[in-house]
């Protein structure tokens, strides 16, 4: 698994993990040896500063990727991680590297690309070089992987979503706008029942979030559950975040989640190239740690208790097209959710004597 590439060294080594996982093998010690571009890495604190410094590309502010995974290293490790900035404004002005474009896509009038910013690539050789150093040695790797690695899912990049049976109820453009204008108990009541609706009689969704446009707004709607105590009346359920949720972390029980949190799903963040890349709520460790559920070796996307049964499910859906978006026409309606088997939740409730209980959250942003 030798790679002077470090994104390309640490799929490797999740890929290794799972093999070894998958026929019982002992998982080998990943090793980062000595690179030539260490000899061009400076140690020196650079003069210019993040408000200096001008981005080559006109299009990718690299410096606000490299700024993201800095903010996903220092949750991932616990550590402050602001040197690695320093050290990317130094390097970037002492390197040049290849134009790592890889396609340019026209669409309409908006051109779309996939693209390595030169800042992104200081960013990787420089953690490279920290991980040979010794740096994070007490930090499972699968954190790195997390902080670093794109959210994005094959799973999703090659599944469309579905069209919703109450496709026409989902608020778009002016019903959207109409919406915010009510009070917040108004819309969180309006789109909890969108986004629970079209199940069984014995199912209820543990987690969900929904995108909805206008020609102004993005609408993020995020539905959230937790099990409290019995008799616990002041708890409240709130959204909690992690980033670069992948379904191969799920096999990861030293994962990064977020301190403390009994949620069990979590909105789901990270740097992908394109929208509608990766989960956007992500399942708690607790279904593995604690209920003892298990995804399903060849099709991650169901859970399975210690009987075998089948008792979380996954719905990728689409809504009503939005058509006044600013002509960003992939800026369309779309919702995950995770749906559970009420008999599961009933014999957790009385396992555990705690009770489910769930919330709504609606952001905005403008487009």
């Amino acid at each position: 698994m030798e790679s002077t590439f470090l994104n390309v060294k640490l799929y490797s080594s999740v890929l290794m993990y799972k093999y070894c996982n998958k026929y019982n093998i002992e998982y080998p010690e990943i090793t980062f040896n000595r690179q030539e571009f260490f000899e061009n890495i400076s140690n020196s604190v650079s003069e210019t500063t993040i408000f200096d410094y001008k981005s080559p590309n006109r299009v990718i502010n690299g410096i606000a990727l490299v700024k993201n995974y800095i903010k996903y290293l220092q949750e991932a490790t616990l550590e402050d991680c602001g040197d690695i900035l320093l050290k990317v404004l130094t390097y970037i002005k002492n390197v040049e590297f290849p134009k790592y474009c890889f396609a340019k896509v026209p669409k309409d009038h908006i051109k779309m690309g996939v693209t390595l910013p030169d800042e992104v690539i200081c960013f990787y050789q420089i953690v490279y070089q920290q991980i040979h150093n010794g740096r994070w040695i007490d930090v499972p790797l699968e954190r790195i992987c997390q902080a670093i690695l794109p959210p994005t899912e094959p799973y999703i990049v090659l599944e469309s979503p579905k069209k919703a049976n109450n496709y026409n109820e989902w608020p778009v453009d002016v019903e959207i706008d109409n919406l915010l204008q009510e009070d917040i108990f108004a819309q969180k009541s309006k789109l909890k029942d969108i986004m629970t609706a079209d199940i069984a009689s014995d199912e209820v969704v543990l987690g969900a979030v929904m995108y909805t446009y206008s020609h102004k707004k993005e609408v993020v709607t995020m539905l959230t559950s937790r099990f409290i105590s019995r008799g616990d009346f002041l708890s409240k359920v709130s959204s909690d975040y992690t980033f670069n949720g992948r379904i191969y972390m799920f096999d990861y029980i030293d994962r990064y989640e977020p301190f403390q949190s009994y949620n069990l799903t979590f909105f789901n963040g990270g740097t992908v190239s394109f929208v509608n890349q990766s989960l956007f709520c992500y399942p708690s460790s607790l279904w593995s740690e604690v209920f003892h559920w298990k995804p399903v070796l060849d099709n991650k996307i169901r859970w399975f208790n210690a009987d075998d049964e089948e008792v979380v499910r996954f719905e990728y859906l689409y809504g009503k097209n939005s058509w006044s978006n600013n002509s960003i026409n992939f800026y369309q309606p779309v919702m995950q959710r995770w749906i559970g088997k009420k008999s599961e939740i009933e014999k957790i409730e009385q396992r555990h004597r705690v009770n489910l209980k769930c919330c709504v959250e609606v952001q905005e942003f403008d487009v």
